[in-house]
């Protein structure tokens, strides 16, 4: 039974994962719409995006210049102090240009998103998680013109973002992008970017067009520009990264576990039929039919798949959130 629970507790908390991560769509509108855009070296391999910062003068002209995106925007994550009372905890938060959330389509619970003065202001009003809401206010609407001290300063609240919304990296608050002198040198790459395809343009349609953009920026800027160009890449593959190649090889391993253990299981279970021949002749002696033998033998087989299947279920919700951590 523990061999049966160990095979069938390891797939099913691997495939969880790999479920979870690589098979289950991501839940934003038309995802496969949404990539992000990195700022590499040249001879940089794609597996390998070397430099994922981008300068707001190279996103400004990327924007401007480029034909394939629906929308485009930088954003800079990170984790800070907020009050949300009279208790300071830190949060993770992320600083969003103006078309943030047009990439990704989404639209507020509650509330609104930033108006264009707030985005040219910069760090005057928020946007919480509806996690953050449920949480922090309880799932009430006065959660809104609340106010909560970042770093010290008091920023409204003007919406709530829908269930399941926390990109990037699970995050709790939104503020608006705040301006300053490092935004003007295209040496300061410090914000990652993220845009929508146009509908019906492809990934590979878009790659062309932003290589073209990035020689001649290179032209026009050599001492910031000299060896870079733009490469894109999906968000899903973005967000999962390096894992996987390591989440299938790691579900392959598990399969061959199961495999295993059922082996072992099957040549148990013969070798205990060896002892049970006398048993089950007699048996037959006193009446009992092929049928009734094998009814008894697969009801012997259900009851110990059934043991080993709930101690599997155990061990899988245990293993599913160690994977995950």
């Amino acid at each position: 039974m523990l061999i049966l629970a160990f095979g069938i507790g390891a797939n099913t908390a691997v495939f969880s994962v790999v479920n979870a991560v690589l098979l289950q769509p991501l839940p934003y509108a038309d995802a496969n719409r949404i990539v992000a855009l990195t700022n590499p070296a040249r001879n940089d391999s794609p597996k390998d995006l070397g430099v994922k910062q981008v300068s707001i003068p190279n996103f400004e002209d990327w924007e401007s210049q480029s034909s394939s995106f629906e929308a485009m925007a930088y954003y800079s994550p990170g984790e800070g102090p907020v009050m949300s009372g009279s208790v300071a905890e830190y949060a993770r938060g992320a600083d969003v240009s103006a078309q943030f959330f047009r990439v990704f389509a989404v639209e507020p619970q509650l509330g609104r998103l930033f108006s264009p003065a707030e985005i040219k202001a910069g760090d005057s009003a928020l946007l919480i998680s509806y996690e953050y809401w449920q949480s922090h206010f309880g799932g009430s609407t006065q959660a809104l013109g609340r106010t909560l001290r970042v770093y010290g300063k008091p920023v409204p609240v003007v919406g709530v973002l829908p269930p399941g919304f926390d990109f990037p990296d699970k995050t709790d608050i939104w503020l608006p992008h705040e301006e300053t002198k490092f935004m003007k040198s295209r040496d300061a790459q410090n914000d990652l970017v993220v845009g929508r395809l146009k509908s019906g343009v492809n990934l590979r349609q878009a790659q062309a067009e932003m290589t073209v953009i990035a020689r001649r920026l290179e032209e026009q800027y050599p001492k910031s520009n000299k060896g870079r160009t733009v490469f894109l890449i999906g968000i899903r593959d973005e967000m999962v990264a390096d894992s996987r190649l390591t989440l299938y090889l790691l579900l392959g391993a598990v399969l061959m576990v199961l495999l295993i253990a059922c082996a072992n299981i099957a040549t148990l279970l013969l070798g205990k039929s060896v002892t049970r021949a006398r048993e089950i002749a007699i048996r037959a002696a006193l009446g009992a039919g092929r049928g009734r033998i094998v009814r008894q033998l697969i009801t012997e087989s259900l009851l110990l798949s059934l043991a080993a299947g709930a101690c599997g279920l155990l061990l899988a919700w245990w293993g599913s959130k160690a994977l995950v951590a």
